[in-house]
């Protein structure tokens, strides 16, 4: 009888298929992890992103609520859950979906505090200072703001609540220096940071993507302009 560890070492290994969008792969170690009697949930979220990968959001979803019936309401399926809908264009489903997430993160574990809120803060500083001078010169008075997550409030209006950050003001236009038009704060969401860093130098690396991600929004980047400049 396969032990346990080679239901679990193929059902990484399906995972790592998904990251590198290896279809093929993923389904042969979900099928054959299957076969052994691997948790249906595991298996069934696994089988959702799959089917992501092959732009069938349909499919996802109901092999997400597969998970959600045969484990109970977590996080990750229900995160997932939710960028299906978003994508369907279910939105009261996405906030159902997002709003969970939010309290369910907020009640697990909390990661491990990789930098100090002063460490955050100076590290986002650093990343607006090192914009070309006449766009540095117009965020110099923007403050950057610590927060664990999210707020309950910006969730209900469909915001990711795994977001890094959030870049709140009145958008650029070419009449800024005419006109000047400030920010009002950048926001980073340590937690959700902390959860996703290997280790501090990790975390500071995404605090500089986050803060350069979010001022390119700003400034009139769409995803494809972020994601060319590295900032994805």
């Amino acid at each position: 009888m396969p032990s346990p560890g080679d239901k679990s070492a193929l059902l990484d290994e399906a995972w790592w298929a998904i990251e590198q969008g290896n279809v093929v792969k993923a389904r042969s170690c979900v099928r054959r992890a299957a076969r052994r009697g691997g948790p249906r949930a595991e298996i069934a979220h696994i089988l959702g992103r799959i089917e992501v990968l092959l732009g069938n959001e349909e499919a996802a979803v109901a092999h997400y609520t597969r998970a959600l019936d045969a484990e109970g309401p977590t996080a990750d399926v229900l995160y997932d859950m939710g960028l299906s809908c978003e994508a369907l264009g279910r939105e009261a489903e996405k906030r159902t979906c997002f709003l969970s997430v939010l309290e369910l993160d907020a009640a697990a574990p909390q990661p491990a505090p990789l930098l100090t809120e002063d460490e955050l803060t100076a590290q986002g500083r650093a990343a607006l200072e090192s914009l070309p001078e006449r766009l540095c010169e117009a965020l110099s008075n923007v403050p950057v703001i610590v927060e664990p997550r999210p707020a309950a409030y910006l969730v209900e209006t469909g915001f990711d609540p795994r977001a890094l950050g959030l870049f709140e003001g009145t958008a650029f236009t070419y009449e800024l220096f005419e006109q000047p038009q400030m920010a009002t704060r950048i926001v980073l969401y340590f937690a959700n940071i902390f959860a996703i860093s290997r280790n501090r130098n990790d975390a500071l690396e995404q605090v500089k993507i986050t803060v350069l991600h979010e001022t390119a929004h700003y400034f009139g980047l769409d995803e494809e302009d972020v994601a060319a400049l590295g900032l994805a």
